[in-house]
């Protein structure tokens, strides 16, 4: 009878093989290389052995999400892609995620259907537009900022309760809601200008972006946050993501 494997280091090195795809112009059959990172940091292991649940669906782990995705990596069609440019980064794929505030999940949720609002309307909560279009991912990047910002290591943001909490999923992944974390949402709504400027500048220049990303369009995307961010603990609401592939 075989024995049981951890599930810790096959997730990460599962991650490495996207990073990996990434660097070598590599292809998804059905979605973007960044999708596939996103979808595979929320549908990480929630137990330390394989076979125990998935901490987005439940289904033992690995689960169809995460064996799609590595099913669905297809070489390099010629010679690598040119380097992307900065504001290119910024919104890999065609994936639009849409931060805004809710005061309860179940409201958070009932905007997975609804069309584009960047003006905030027929969202949840409206006291502050939303931010739309911001060009980054609630779980893997937005944990990297969040080190950043709060001074963490990446893997004690990424090991917190409630870090890439999937709320909502629809369209097989094509459109679901993450929760960002109260930490993260308190570290935004105290920032000063000059602290978000020092944070995108170090921010552009990590991994999650592979250090292309022009550090001022992250900061003025910061500042859209950091007011979003604001508002939301005001009415005691909670900062969340919608991604549409």
């Amino acid at each position: 009878m075989p024995h049981p494997e951890p599930a810790s280091p096959l997730h990460e090195t599962m991650l490495e093989m996207l990073h990996e795809a990434r660097r070598r112009g590599m292809a998804h059959s059905e979605h973007s290389l960044p999708v596939c990172e996103l979808l595979l940091e929320i549908h990480a292991p929630a137990g330390e052995m394989v076979g125990e649940p998935c901490k987005a669906c439940r289904e033992p782990w690995p689960c169809k999400t995460v064996l799609d995705i590595l099913g669905g990596l297809e070489p390099a069609a010629g010679p690598p892609a040119p380097a992307a440019r900065s504001e290119d980064t910024l919104a890999p794929g065609g994936v639009v995620y849409t931060y805004f505030a809710a005061s309860a999940d179940d409201l958070a949720a009932s905007t997975i259907g609804l069309p584009g609002t960047s003006d905030g309307a027929g969202l949840p909560f409206s006291g502050s537009p939303a931010v739309e279009d911001a060009g980054f991912d609630p779980v893997l990047q937005c944990g990297t900022l969040e080190a950043i910002l709060t001074g963490r290591a990446y893997e004690e943001v990424e090991a917190s309760p409630g870090w890439g909490r999937l709320v909502a999923e629809h369209d097989g992944g094509e459109r679901y809601v993450v929760a960002l974390t109260d930490a993260l949402t308190s570290a935004l709504a105290l920032s000063t200008a000059e602290g978000r400027r020092a944070a995108a500048r170090q921010w552009a220049q990590t991994e999650a972006f592979f250090g292309e990303a022009d550090p001022e369009v992250l900061a003025s995307r910061l500042d859209e946050l950091s007011e979003l961010a604001r508002a939301a603990r005001r009415s005691g609401a909670r900062l969340y993501c919608r991604v549409c592939v």
